[in-house]
């Protein structure tokens, strides 16, 4: 798949977070963490949501990702995952064609500044290419 190639070799890079973060943030979505586990992602950073099965995804940033995340899923699972012309999102169209399961949230890259944090969340947009071939739109 594309994206988990595709990581592998920015892990290599240095630009994203660690092979055992990656776990971890598996292991996050999965909830088999502890409430207290998840206070490693109470930090800002730039974060994935990403389809397995169409290999696309959304990009993401938050100055708590642990938050953001349960924003996510509540909203997806829902079905109230949104764009701002209050129409549903093209990651809940997916999210109800595929299934949670096709699922996976990723954490690409933590930031020291919540300055950087828009600026990194763009440059992970261009670099998955997920406006035009994903769901940030």
């Amino acid at each position: 798949m594309f994206f988990e190639s595709y990581l592998k070799s920015v892990l290599k890079l240095g630009y994203a977070v660690s092979e055992d973060e990656m776990k971890l943030c598996a292991k996050v979505y999965s909830k088999e963490l502890s409430r207290d586990s998840l206070k490693e992602f109470k930090r800002p950073g730039i974060y994935v949501i990403w389809n397995f099965v169409s290999d696309k995804g959304y990009v993401g940033s938050s100055f708590e990702i642990a938050y953001r995340w349960r924003v996510h899923i509540n909203a997806l699972r829902m079905n109230r995952h949104l764009n701002d012309d209050g129409r549903p999102s093209r990651l809940q169209y997916a999210w109800n064609k595929h299934g949670e399961r096709a699922f996976q949230f990723y954490v690409v890259e933590w930031c020291i500044d919540d300055v950087v944090l828009t600026d990194k969340e763009t440059e992970w947009i261009t670099r998955l290419d997920s406006y035009y071939n994903g769901y940030n739109q």
